[in-house]
């Protein structure tokens, strides 16, 4: 129950007891690639990179198919400067896990700091999670709303990027 106790403090916010009850599971069960793969996480969140991929290398070492650590490590390699290794990792991960979108943003978002990685190759990819993404959702029915071009629009922003990303800083200006 400690690493369930983990996952609650780290949804909460409260970083420090969730790295407690994540090093109490690893304690507990030191095998177990999940309890390392989440206190690597939380560890990287909070820029302990080095201890952050030991952890997440030991949790890939023991289950070599665990999308989620690649993901994890390629996270820690995104804040190392490491992007080459970034890319690969989220490959892995992609890999592992299909149909994990998590991994697939991450990928595209990381092969814009690739300076190697041409303009073209990154569009490429992009349309390529786009038609993979169409293909898994399937065709969208039609929306059933009003189509008067004279109506009232009201206009709602939902994102869980509004704390602590790039774009919380360019939709602001619009909303105020």
């Amino acid at each position: 129950y400690r690493n369930n106790l983990g996952v609650i403090c780290e949804s909460q916010g409260k970083q420090s007891e969730a790295v407690e009850q994540f090093q109490t599971a690893m304690r507990l069960r030191p095998e177990s690639a999940v309890y390392a793969n989440n206190l690597g996480s939380i560890l990287s969140e909070m820029g302990h990179l080095e201890e952050a991929h030991r952890l997440i290398s030991d949790a890939i070492r023991r289950r070599p198919d665990f999308s989620e650590a690649h993901g994890n490590m390629g996270n820690v390699l995104m804040r190392q400067g490491e992007i080459a290794q970034a890319i690969q990792a989220y490959r892995r991960a992609i890999a592992a896990a299909p149909q994990k979108i998590s991994s697939r943003a991450n990928l595209l978002l990381t092969l814009h700091y690739d300076p190697t990685i041409s303009a073209r190759q990154i569009y490429e990819e992009h349309l390529a999670c786009g038609k993979w993404t169409a293909s898994v959702v399937g065709k969208i029915p039609a929306h059933t709303n009003d189509r008067d071009p004279h109506r009232k629009l009201r206009i709602g922003y939902i994102s869980a990027d509004f704390r602590a990303h790039s774009v919380a800083f360019f939709i602001m200006p619009a909303i105020d």
